[in-house]
């Protein structure tokens, strides 16, 4: 019989909305900075961290600017292109919030070009399950949702999700991040 497990960060990731603006980055690393440093970093805060890393007119945050920015906010942040889904999961085991870029395929009229970042707060491996399991997300476009087992507002299966992940500019790009007084996870 197959291992069945659920894995979620120790630290409650804040959902934060970001409503109609295209703020997804600082949206996530602020709700990233929320769960080491309640109320020390606002959204607004993070754009202007950010302010030069990103797409004029557009708004689009450059993955690059969540290094630059974690950092500025006393963050470790381990970048990595080409990830897998059992490196994901191990970062989270290891109690660290993962940011990911998708192409968010679950959301209604999407444009084939639009990616979105999302934080994973935890998983379960469940052969049982479509995909042989599941992600769970802190996603600042999505609604939130209410108490349940799940510690995120957005759940998409292991192959969902993986498919969502191979962007036409990212390709399973992922951030790990830890507070930088905290001992390297690794």
């Amino acid at each position: 019989m197959a291992e069945k497990r659920l894995v979620q960060l120790t630290r409650p990731v804040p959902y934060l909305f970001q409503g109609p603006a295209n703020d997804c980055g600082p949206f996530a690393l602020a709700m990233v900075l929320g769960g080491f440093w309640p109320e020390r970093f606002s959204p607004q805060h993070v754009m202007s961290l950010m302010r030069r890393l990103r797409v004029p007119m557009v708004g689009a945050t450059l993955p690059w600017a969540i290094s630059v920015a974690g950092s500025r906010c006393g963050l470790h942040v381990h970048t990595h292109w080409f990830g897998t889904l059992d490196e994901v999961k191990r970062w989270v085991e290891r109690d660290c919030p993962v940011l990911v870029i998708v192409h968010p395929d679950d959301f209604r009229r999407c444009p084939w070009y639009a990616l979105h970042y999302r934080v994973v707060v935890g998983f379960r491996d469940d052969a049982d399950l479509p995909g042989g399991g599941e992600l769970y997300f802190r996603c600042s476009a999505a609604p939130p949702c209410p108490g349940g087992e799940a510690p995120g507002n957005v759940t998409l299966s292991h192959a969902d999700f993986q498919r969502q992940w191979r962007t036409w500019l990212t390709p399973n790009w992922y951030a790990a991040v830890w507070p930088a007084e905290r001992r390297s996870p690794v």
